[in-house]
């Protein structure tokens, strides 16, 4: 995904991390550490601010790209879900969501911030998705 002004890459994919890269010097800039399984969609907000992750592993993460980009500016910093980062996360990570069975095929910010995603469901196994059994099968 590129960012809206045009100066940053996210890359993800079955290494499981997010890389932020500058373009000007093509260089990756800070690695992105949540997912357990591929990365397969992201996006920026419109205004570049935020970064959506998702994949195969039912997440969805929210980072703020600045804190991202300059650490030191995350110190102290607040999520939504409190103080900016327990022991081990990442400082930068602001939310996360959890879809239990979806994985996250595509995410997209609208023009107002609205975050959009798109899954396949897969029931675990041994889980009824539904549908009607029939008597007649068989006959």
């Amino acid at each position: 995904a590129f960012s809206p002004g045009g100066d940053l890459l996210a890359s993800g994919g079955e290494d499981r991390a997010v890389l932020l890269w500058r373009l000007a010097s093509g260089a990756a800039v800070r690695r992105l550490l949540l997912h357990t399984k591929s990365v397969w969609a992201l996006s920026f907000s419109a205004e570049g601010a935020q970064l959506a992750s998702a994949g195969a592993d039912c997440v969805v993460g929210i980072w703020d790209v600045e804190a991202a980009l300059n650490p030191g500016a995350a110190e102290g910093a607040q999520s939504e879900n409190g103080p900016a980062a327990a022991e081990g996360e990442e400082p930068w990570l602001l939310r996360t969501w959890h879809t239990k069975f979806t994985p996250v095929v595509a995410a997209a910010y609208s023009r107002t911030n609205v975050l959009f995603c798109i899954g396949g469901f897969q029931p675990p196994e041994g889980y009824a998705a539904g549908g009607r059994a029939s008597k007649a099968a068989g006959r």
